[in-house]
Formats: structure tokens, C-alpha cells, sequence
């Protein structure tokens, strides 16, 4: 996983100290090692989860003359194909890692180097050159990044709120509770991006870069979605292109030197990454799958999707305790967090730790196919909007029982009044 953090400037008492105190809050990030870097008035550091290159992936890793030095958190899914490329161009590489890349990438474009890249990651990039400090986060903002400004001046960043907090206090800040960011999450379940629960702390958005100069910091947005049709293939033709996109990209992430699992539930996110991973590993691949009591198990279908695909499956039995679980997200987390799914996924993430080092899953499969049954309710409640409210109302009530259930194809929650 890793996690990256450091200071650009300002005035902190014992900046090395709160260094190694910030990066010592994020060992479970990085068990497998720990490296910094200090230059003028820039200090960054690192802890690493070894995956590609386990003998050589020290970080900071630098270009030809050192005159540029990056910190790392991710994986460069394509860096085999950019790497060969930028050798082509006369660069010289020292290492096998996909962190190496970044160095030379951005010798050659610059932030503009950040279209080329598939994969999930933050990196904070010193270049002497210039004295600028370049940081980017990925485009879905799978990786974090946490930034603040103290009064004292300079840019303070880490990957999680921990860890920014000793880095902050070295600087002569004490934090205060974003009465917004609470309003925010208890109406929305969520804590909207850049806001954080703290005033004066904030994310760096997905598809965003900032750059630290002079004591001026430029935000840029790099990337944003389109929806605008894209293509005009048959449904057909999409299926297939589909079914291609998903195999080339299950496969660029299957390049690791660690051994490499998936999470298997009973949906057909999960269930597709595991066939398309299967047709590269076979029976070596292992997945690893949540049993609960009720009516919401999924085990039983995970099973048998394991079986039909001839893959090692570990079943994991569980009745977690809220209060343990919750006291747990809340050291995780570090802010408000409202989905419950969390604490059986940590779980099944401490079961995945004892077999394999990188699990691939199906998070983003209903977001992107729109396979929640509440798009379909979106859809279907559009036709209310003709119907007289009183009508409307008691159509609501008469679907009730449809609502109450979990695969409901209404999804529709009736008023409780005539609000």
C-alpha cells in the first residue's frame, strides 16, 4: 500500500523528529521499509510495501543526475511499456520498479507526463532545478493525499490526517473541528473532497496536481470524466470491446513480485475480475470471500463461481463486534466514515494478509454499469413526475413491500408524510 509524507519550507521545531513521527503512524502502510530524503528546504518521506522489484525499490528514487527525486504510493500499471519507450529516448534506468518512471516521465513532459499514466497513485516529486515541489494524485483518487498550510508558511502533506498531525504540531498548529465538514456527513453519510473534519486540512481531489514554488502553491485539474457518447459499436460490438478491456486491464494488474489474490463476493464484478485473473494464474490464484448469517450472505455463490473457475477460495466466518469494529474504522479512517461495509472488509483484508500481499477487487463494477437497483429507481421515478401528488403518493404506498427488499427492481421508499 505505502504511504508518502513531507514538508516543503516553513518553520518547524525538530523537522526530522516529526518526520520520523509522522512516517511511524503509517507502518501498516509500509512494513517493508522506510526511506527520506532531505535537500535546501525540502524533507520527504516514505514507508514501502514491497511488490515489484523487492531488493532494489528503495525510495526516494532519482533520475540520471539526481537533480530530480520522487516519493511514491501506488502502482504504474503500464510502466513496462513506458519504460521501454523512455529508454528508446536515452534514458538510463537503475532499477526495475514502476516508481522509476516517474523521474524520467517527468523529465520529458512534465506535469503533462500524468496523461500517460494507468494506475493508482500519489507521488511528490523535488525538482532542484527549479526548487518546485510537484505532486499528483490519481485521476479516481484511489490513493490519498492530505494537505495544510501552516501560519508559519511552507506545505505540509501526507497520506493520511495521522500523519500530517505531527508534522502540523512541529509547526506551532493546533487543529479545529470543521463544523461544516459535520453538517456535511450528517447529511450526506460523507465528507465532501477537499474538506476534511479539520479546518485547514484538506484533500488533494483525483485528477489534480499542485505544485509548491516560492511559497505559492498552483492546483491544477488534469483530467475530469465525459459523458458524452464516445462510441457508436453496436451493443454487440460493446460487449466484446467490453469483455477485451476488462482482460488487458485485469492483466497489467496482475504484474507483481509478491503473491496476488482477489476479494470474491456474490456479484459479477468481483466474479468477472476473478475469471479474467484466472485465465493468466489458474489454480494458483487465490480468493478470498466474507461469510455472514441472514439474508445478505453471498458466500454460497462466491463458492460455487470459485469451484466452477477452479481457484482456491478461503471463506472467511464472520459475527464482528460494532464496537470493536467501529473503534478500529475510527483509527483507520481518521474522520466520519458511514459505510458499515467497512468492518467486514478490514476483516476479510486481515484474513488476505496471511496468504497473499496484493488483492484485486470489483469496487467501481455497479458505479461505472449503473448496477445499483437505485439508477433503475431513478429511472422509473421519472414517471411520476406526471402524476398528480396525491396519486403519486399512494402508488408509493402500494410499493412498499417491493422496497423493504434488497433486490427490489422499484428500490423506492414511500413518503412518511405529505412533505
Amino acid at each position: 500500500m505505502c504511504g508518502i509524507a513531507g514538508t516543503i519550507g516553513g518553520h518547524l521545531l525538530q523537522p526530522q523528529e516529526a518526520l520520523r513521527q509522522s512516517l511511524a503512524t503509517i507502518l501498516h502502510r509500509g512494513p517493508d521499509g522506510q526511506g527520506t530524503y532531505q535537500r535546501e528546504n525540502v524533507r520527504l518521506g516514505m514507508r514501502r510495501l514491497a511488490i515489484i522489484d523487492l531488493a532494489h525499490g528503495e525510495q526516494p528514487i532519482y533520475n540520471e543526475d539526481h537533480t530530480l527525486a520522487v516519493v511514491f504510493n501506488g502502482e504504474i500499471y503500464n510502466y513496462r511499456e513506458l519504460r521501454a519507450d523512455l529508454k528508446q529516448r536515452g534514458h538510463t534506468f537503475t532499477t526495475q520498479t514502476d516508481t522509476e518512471v516517474l523521474v524520467h516521465l517527468y523529465e520529458e513532459h512534465g506535469p503533462a507526463m500524468l496523461e500517460q499514466l494507468r494506475g493508482m497513485f500519489v507521488f511528490a516529486l523535488h525538482d532542484l532545478r527549479d526548487g518546485s515541489v510537484f505532486i499528483a494524485r490519481d485521476r479516481f483518487g484511489k490513493k490519498p493525499l492530505y494537505y495544510t498550510r501552516p501560519a508559519s508558511g511552507g506545505l505540509l502533506f501526507a497520506s493520511e490526517i495521522k500523519a500530517l498531525r505531527p508534522l502540523a504540531e512541529a509547526s506551532g498548529e493546533r487543529w479545529h473541528i470543521n463544523d461544516q465538514a459535520i453538517y456535511d456527513y450528517l447529511s450526506l453519510g460523507v465528507i465532501p473532497q477537499p474538506s476534511t473534519v479539520y479546518l485547514g486540512v484538506y484533500a488533494l481531489l483525483g485528477g489534480h496536481w499542485m505544485r509548491f514554488k516560492d511559497e505559492q502553491l498552483q492546483i491544477e485539474q488534469y483530467w475530469h470524466p465525459e459523458f458524452s457518447p464516445k462510441t457508436d459499436l453496436s451493443y454487440e460490438d460493446a460487449q466484446e470491446r467490453t469483455r477485451e478491456l476488462m482482460g488487458e486491464a485485469t492483466r497489467i494488474r496482475l504484474r507483481s513480485d509478491v503473491p496476488l489474490g482477489v476479494f470474491l463476493s456474490g456479484g459479477v464484478d468481483s466474479s468477472v475480475v476473478v475469471y479474467e485473473a484466472a485465465q493468466q494464474l489458474g489454480d494458483s490464484l487465490q480468493t478470498f470471500t466474507v461469510a455472514s448469517e441472514g439474508a445478505h450472505d453471498e458466500s454460497p455463490v462466491a463458492v460455487r463461481t470459485a469451484q466452477a473457475l477452479g481457484v482456491q477460495n478461503h471463506l472467511l466466518h464472520i459475527n464482528p463486534s460494532p464496537l470493536e469494529g467501529l473503534q478500529a474504522l475510527v483509527r483507520q479512517y481518521d474522520q466520519p466514515y458511514s459505510d458499515s461495509s467497512a468492518i467486514p472488509s478490514l476483516e476479510i483484508s486481515k484474513l488476505a494478509r496471511q496468504h497473499v500481499t496484493v488483492v484485486l477487487n470489483g469496487d467501481g463494477g455497479d458505479e461505472i454499469f449503473a448496477g445499483y437497483r437505485r439508477y433503475l429507481a431513478v429511472q422509473r421515478s421519472a414517471m411520476f413526475g406526471a402524476v398528480p401528488k396525491q396519486l403519486a403518493l399512494t402508488a408509493a404506498h402500494l410499493l412498499e413491500p417491493l422496497a423493504k427488499q434488497r433486490r427490489s427492481p422499484w428500490a423506492l421508499q414511500p413518503a412518511s408524510h405529505g412533505g
